[in-house]
């Protein structure tokens, strides 16, 4: 039989079960084994891992992993998908598909429930484009045991995840990533791997958890607030976006502030580092914010 990841087994699946794709929740199933084989690639599955995935669909990704013999927790919010990977790939016992939205899944637990492996698994899985920046916020939050990621995703929220200071793209996001993670922009995917295919490109994304955050805070809620701040007013000085955003300091304190940390007012967050945004939350925790 065909694998799963070719236009013609898609619908022909979709024709025996009856199903078709739901834009509401994003569903765009890939089609192309030489993307699926670059993200088992890339997310270097072993059969001695656990891995989970976000979003199985039809079960073109799926397939490839439980193949390496990597023991696969899959969620899948829609029931009907679920059941078709289930029906599919019933035949593999190192598969087990769970009716979850992702979103809400406290992923930690459900490795430590369901699977027989070490504690620390594998996140892979083709992310839905409406909620693909709010799933990498929970998964970084709350993936404690998680070793590394490999997504799919839109082109512009890879381009962001990796952008560098100085870009028009580095944020809120890049900042909250580069915290947790070191990422790699593994590929760049057309459209046309998916049917039906979405109206914007894809890339894949490989982050690897850092064992350690690579800046020193010692209040981490009260960086990611200064961060937010900065960031508010992305046209304006930093000491003008943080003096409006973040209180109780006003602006002639966010400048003696800023002085103690070392960093220049009249730049922009854009510019600033990893560093930058650590000295700025420390500054503020030493002076008893």
């Amino acid at each position: 039989m065909k694998p799963i990841a070719t236009i013609g087994r898609t619908r022909e699946l979709l024709n025996n079960y009856g199903l078709q794709a739901c834009k509401r929740r994003g569903q765009n199933f890939l089609v192309d084994g030489n993307v699926v084989h670059n993200i088992v690639q890339a997310a270097e599955v072993k059969n001695t891992d656990t891995v989970v995935e976000i979003g199985p669909g039809l079960g073109a990704l799926t397939e490839a992993l439980v193949q390496t013999g990597a023991e696969v927790l899959a969620l899948e919010i829609d029931r009907k998908l679920a059941e078709v990977v289930e029906s599919e790939l019933k035949g593999y016992k190192n598969l087990r598909v769970l009716v979850k939205d992702a979103l809400k899944a406290d992923l930690d637990k459900l490795v430590s429930g369901y699977c027989c492996g070490s504690a620390k698994y594998k996140v892979v899985g083709n992310l839905p484009y409406y909620i693909t920046s709010a799933l990498l916020k929970h998964f970084l939050e709350n993936g404690k045991n998680i070793s590394e990621m490999v997504f799919m995703m839109q082109k512009e929220v890879a381009q962001r995840v990796t952008a560098s200071p100085g870009s028009r793209d580095y944020g809120v996001l890049t900042v909250a990533v580069n915290f947790y993670c070191e990422t790699d922009l593994v590929a760049r995917v057309p459209s046309t791997v998916f049917y039906p295919a979405p109206e914007v490109d894809s890339s894949v994304v490989k982050f690897i958890k850092r064992t350690f955050p690579p800046v020193d805070v010692k209040d981490t809620r009260l960086f990611f607030n200064v961060i937010k701040a900065a960031f508010s007013k992305r046209r304006k000085t930093l000491l003008n976006s943080l003096s409006s955003s973040l209180k109780p300091y006003d602006k002639k304190e966010w400048a003696v502030i800023l002085e103690l940390a070392g960093v220049n007012p009249e730049t922009r967050a854009e510019q600033l580092c990893l560093g930058d945004f650590a000295r700025i939350a420390n500054t503020l925790t030493n002076r008893g914010l």
